[in-house]
């Protein structure tokens, strides 16, 4: 089967109104002259060909496209390319107007070159707006810094005192640092506890944070970053994570940038992962799990374009039945539902209420749910499949249990395109599930025991220490 190429893979991941956007932007002769580009993208739109094939071949595209005695593949490669182009270009431009304060910087330096007087006009006029704003954020310091060094090349350039505008500029720069230092830090830590580094550090982390108070005022922004910093680097210490979550829950975060705090709520969320499994009968870090869950919904920080994903609502969800809160997670189903994108709502809703019906022990309703749940998505069929089997096995069906087992093991062995940890996490759940339930002997058992609690990788471990329990109650 041929692969996807570039192009199609990124314009369907357009929504329905980028495209008609994206359509708009070919057709204006300003930001584009490629006709034939123009044609194309057109016909794909309308005759949504993309959304009914794998790979655009030029069966799809009409005749009036290709001219010449040069092969049509060739030339549709080509258009593909040049489409692709554009469809960067426009990408770039919608994240660019996103960004009201760096399209009026790059405004006002556009004038400054040509009429410094009134381009340092415009940039004193931003520089006010900026000081005024009250949603801290790292790229906000940078752009500080980069108004205020504009603003003293012109003073110099004028012959006036350039000391306070340099001055601001250097110190808005070190806030940016102090901000983006961290940050990496936090970010490059992060990355390596996910893969099982815990002996890792970039060097000058100790001397930036014996440094930190010298820093001209602190804002929150910036000693959230240093929380979650040291809540990483010292990994087995609660008092940190304790702190950045308490600041987490407090009103004040409300004034921040909300990308930047929507990362650092999944980095908790993350770190709060992590600690759970080190400690399987603590149910403190799950407990302050839901906690973010919860504020992060309500506040809507975990939100994505106004919508709730349907991977945060689902972990919400999980999280609830770990603490077997089923009012909880009933009202957040009931809540949260409505904020689900449209095309993804009604399988993230089957599917979770098949969980709902699991943790209440009603299995015939488990089944009925995940029967209405597509699993084109190769992570619900993982994680239906994964249902499946608890399924069987709470009801005593163990020859059909063991069957979904083979056939999950057979399916992770041909996936192709997803990370190995994902893979590797269902294949010991499948392979650990075999063992608790066919091997008796003591040495194994305990070998078996050893491996739900050391296996970084493992899928549904909670409900696999329960089944070993059961199985092996004097282990």
């Amino acid at each position: 089967m041929a692969s996807i190429d570039k192009f199609t893979r990124l314009f369907r991941a357009l929504t329905d109104r980028e495209r008609s956007e994206f359509l708009a932007f070919c057709h204006s002769p300003y930001l584009n002259q490629n006709k034939k580009a123009t044609v194309f993208v057109e016909h794909l739109c309308n005759s949504q060909v993309y959304l009914e094939t794998r790979v655009i071949t030029v069966n799809e595209i009409p005749l009036s496209l290709f001219s010449g005695s040069r092969k049509k593949a060739d030339q549709l490669a080509t258009l593909k390319h040049q489409a692709l182009k554009l469809l960067t270009q426009f990408l770039g431009q919608e994240e660019l107007k996103k960004e009201e304060f760096q399209l009026d910087f790059w405004s006002a330096k556009g004038v400054y070159k040509r009429t410094p007087k009134l381009g340092a006009k415009l940039l004193e006029k931003l520089k006010h707006k900026l000081n005024s704003y009250l949603t801290p954020s790292t790229q906000l310091s940078f752009l500080q810094y980069q108004v205020n060094l504009q603003l003293g090349h012109y003073q110099v350039l004028e012959k006036t005192s350039a000391h306070s505008a340099i001055a601001q500029a250097l110190r808005h720069l070190e806030q940016f640092n102090l901000k983006a230092q961290l940050r990496l830090r936090a970010g490059f830590l992060n990355s390596a506890r996910l893969i099982n580094i815990d002996d890792i550090e970039i060097t000058g982390g100790e001397e930036l944070i014996n440094n930190f108070e010298r820093y001209n005022t602190p804002d929150y922004l910036s000693i959230l970053y240093r929380d979650l910093y040291l809540s990483l680097k010292y990994e087995h210490d609660r008092t940190y994570f304790e702190e950045l979550v308490n600041r987490l829950l407090q009103a004040e975060i409300k004034d921040i940038a909300s990308e930047e705090i929507h990362t650092i709520f999944l980095l908790c969320i993350n770190l709060c992962i992590r600690r759970s499994r080190s400690r399987p009968n603590n149910t403190y870090y799950t407990e302050l799990r839901r906690k973010l869950y919860n504020e992060g919904t309500r506040s809507k920080i975990l939100f994505e374009g106004g919508y709730l994903t349907e991977w945060t609502y689902k972990n919400a969800i999980k999280t609830g039945l770990q603490l077997q809160l089923l009012p909880w997670t009933e009202n957040f189903i009931d809540q949260y539902t409505a904020y689900l994108t449209p095309g993804v709502r009604n399988n993230a809703l089957n599917y979770n209420l098949a969980e709902l019906s699991f943790a209440k022990r009603d299995f015939d309703l488990v089944l009925d749910y995940l029967s209405e749940v597509s699993t084109n998505d190769f992570r619900y069929y993982l994680s239906s499949k994964t249902l499946i089997i608890k399924t069987f096995y709470e009801t005593g069906n163990m020859s059909s249990c063991m069957s979904a087992v083979g056939s999950l093991t057979v399916y992770l062995s041909r996936l192709k395109g997803v990370s190995n940890s994902i893979k590797k996490g269902y294949l010991h759940f499948c392979q650990i599930l075999y063992q608790i339930t066919s091997i008796r002997a003591e040495k194994k058992v305990q070998k078996i025991k050893e491996k739900l609690r050391s296996n970084a990788l493992l899928a549904e471990r909670d409900w696999l220490q329960d089944v070993f329990q059961r199985e092996h109650p004097h282990a």
